[in-house]
């Protein structure tokens, strides 16, 4: 049983090094460039920039101290012009991305020397059209994961394989809601044999509320191909997405739908899992609560049943069983009931033409113990974010006083969550 051991406000003053923690593989530059010879300018000044940060974590802390709040929220609104990602797991160092022009140009650096590597490459689907949409990467298996928007009015949300020498280039579907609509994209992650994309979205099964916001959890395959020439060629054959259910249960259940912030994959119970901060409705009483997900949960809920809308008329219910195609929709090539198939081109059309049609899970991921472990309602102060910082020295104490503007410590009885913050903005 996971509980809270520790939970105490801290001091205000080094609430910047909090911020500076959160988006250190993120530097918004506010530039506005009208030459290509001012990319080379900002890189030169990134890459100093860089180089005296990540010297040292006390450089790092010390550094952040400089931010004021002003322009802390700037760069967390994601405002600004440029965008500046660095990607440490695969040493590719620093991508930036000219969203914001019409001629959209990604740039390589190899992390150790901040060097420019490869050629440029077009960002249309791999960082978004407009500097403040949503937008997450991931390299993983040699490929790069995106998930962002294509166009200026985000009509097409989208997401995206890429860069792969030997991994055909993938998307979802276009202008499908049932696939996706109107999205917001938080993280991702790989494990296993799947990439996981966690996203906030209009829900399509329940429209008769207006616009009601889900959080979402969507997997694709990394071994996934594509389909055949006559369903699905080169869109997703492995797309699933089930919802993230984070809610105080009772006699009427009250919900955190709109998911602000997850981390990677930790240990809780000495199970894999991940902990998010999500937020009530925009129209609702204001509330954050933070939940945390099993994995193993997670695929329960993908091994479960399909959502289906049989006409606009009827509410969604579960497809039936005996409906469902053999191999079963969504899973891997070469795995479960779709070991025979060495490559998704080869699915049967009954399976691509079933999961082009039903993405969307019947069961929603239940949150550990079934409840937040922590919830705020009724304060302008709601959690929007949750950091998860290195892990800490062998002989740190876990009861140890954490940095940051109101950062909230979570640890278990057993240590399992070394290093957890929460930190609070104020909602209007």
């Amino acid at each position: 049983m996971f509980r809270i051991d520790e939970f105490e406000d801290v001091g205000m003053d080094s609430s910047d090094k909090a911020c500076r923690h959160l988006w250190r593989w993120q530097v918004d530059i506010d530039e506005t460039l009208e030459e290509v010879h001012g990319v080379d300018r900002i890189v030169e000044e990134a890459t100093q920039s860089e180089r005296r940060k990540y010297q040292s974590r006390e450089t790092r802390q010390h550094a952040a101290s400089s931010l004021t709040l002003s322009e802390r929220s700037e760069a967390l609104a994601g405002g600004n012009t440029w965008k500046m990602n660095q990607v440490p797991e695969l040493l590719m160092g620093l991508i930036i991305a000219r969203s914001a022009l019409p001629t959209r140009l990604r740039r390589h650096f190899n992390m150790s020397t901040l060097e420019q590597e490869g050629e440029e490459v077009v960002g249309q689907a791999r960082c978004p059209f407009e500097s403040r949409q949503s937008n997450v990467g991931l390299f993983a298996g040699g490929d790069f994961y995106s998930a962002t928007m294509t166009d200026f009015l985000a009509s097409d949300a989208v997401i995206y394989r890429s860069l792969g020498e030997s991994s055909p280039v993938l998307r979802t579907v276009k202008y499908d809601s049932k696939w996706l609509r109107e999205p917001h994209f938080l993280h991702a992650i790989e494990y296993g044999n799947y990439v996981y994309f966690f996203f906030s979205e209009i829900a399509v099964e329940y429209t008769t509320l207006g616009k009601v916001v889900f959080s979402r959890v969507g997997r694709v395959c990394k071994n996934d191909n594509g389909g055949s020439p006559r369903v699905l060629e080169r869109y997703w054959t492995s797309f699933l997405k089930a919802r993230l259910n984070c809610s105080v249960p009772g006699d009427s259940f009250f919900y955190f739908d709109v998911l602000q912030s997850l981390t990677n994959v930790l240990q809780i119970n000495r199970r894999p899992a991940v902990l998010g901060v999500f937020t009530t409705q925009a129209n609702s009483i204001t509330g954050s609560a933070v939940c945390a997900f099993y994995m193993d949960d997670i695929e329960k809920a993908f091994a479960g049943k399909f959502k289906e809308q049989r006409n606009s008329e009827t509410a969604w219910t579960p497809v039936p069983e005996d409906q469902v195609p053999k191999p079963r929709p969504g899973c891997c090539a070469g795995e479960g009931s779709a070991a025979a198939y060495k490559s998704s081109t080869t699915f049967p059309d009954d399976t691509l033409t079933f999961i082009k049609s039903y993405p969307l899970m019947d069961e929603s991921v239940p949150s550990v113990d079934d409840r937040p472990y922590f919830t705020r309602t009724t304060s302008r102060s709601g959690i929007s974010f949750i950091l998860s910082p290195e892990p800490e020295p062998a002989d740190s104490q876990p009861d140890a006083p954490h940095w940051g503007e109101n950062v909230r410590r979570f640890t278990s009885g057993a240590n399992n969550i070394t290093s957890a913050s929460l930190l609070p903005t104020e909602r209007s």
